[in-house]
């Protein structure tokens, strides 16, 4: 009875110049929603190229979830740079923190008020 699904990964690519946090979403409007929330709070921590990009994802573990699905990936491993950030403490808080508020703020979107 999960409200949303939320998978936090490390990316890699054969590409070292690739850096970066990006979320994936299941093909649907209230993930690609989710996603959007959570990408532009990761955002405000990462000035890379490729800020604001979010990606319909065709995944099983995003398929096959009931509620609005989201991967983030934090960052790129094969990313010197990335990589150094990635292993701080201090960055991962950051990383945490982003995806809190990206959730609080789909939550606070897309509330009903019930009286």
């Amino acid at each position: 009875n999960a409200d949303l699904f939320i998978s936090i990964h490390m990316n890699e690519y054969s590409d070292e110049t690739r850096k970066g946090a990006q979320v994936f979403f299941k093909d649907d409007k209230k993930s690609e929603s989710l996603a959007r929330f959570v990408q532009k709070e990761l955002d405000k921590i990462d000035t890379d190229e490729r800020v604001g990009i979010t990606l319909s994802g065709d995944y099983y573990v995003l398929n096959n979830s009931p509620c609005p699905s989201v991967i983030c990936e934090c960052g790129f491993l094969s990313n010197p740079l990335d990589e150094e950030l990635l292993i701080s403490e201090e960055y991962q808080k950051k990383l945490a923190h982003s995806i809190y508020q990206g959730a609080c703020a789909y939550f606070y979107e897309n509330a009903t008020i019930q009286y």
